[in-house]
């Protein structure tokens, strides 16, 4: 999903340049927004689906073993994950409880991944 403010390639180049962008395998994110060293986004609704965002992070002295390591997980339709400063990048995973409609593999969910934020 792309936020751009039109349809023409140009400005859809220039959207996905600066990052404002994210994948999705179903779920869609209302806001994603990073105001002032905090990751925050709102998550799209649907009936009776649950959702879980995992903000992940490798860290500025992190060994081959620290990257991408879960920093925080929140339950629900909002989450946001403040910057400690140590990080050299945070994105966030979000995780729905609603079966993927073609999945890859047995058991696979909707999911969506937002671009890394740097501090």
């Amino acid at each position: 999903m792309v936020r751009a403010e039109s349809l023409e390639p140009a400005a859809l180049a220039r959207t996905m340049r600066d990052g404002a962008f994210y994948a999705s395998t179903g779920v869609s994110l209302a806001n994603v927004s990073y105001p002032k060293k905090v990751l925050g986004l709102r998550i799209q609704p649907e009936p009776g689906v649950t959702y879980t965002t995992t903000f992940h992070a490798t860290m500025k002295d992190a060994g081959p073993d620290g990257i991408g390591v879960v920093v925080s997980k929140v339950e629900g339709t909002e989450a946001a994950y403040e910057f400690k400063g140590t990080e050299l990048y945070v994105r966030a995973k979000v995780t729905s409880s609603k079966p993927h409609p073609n999945p890859s593999y047995a058991g696979e969910v909707e999911c969506a991944w937002t671009q890394p934020q740097r501090p």
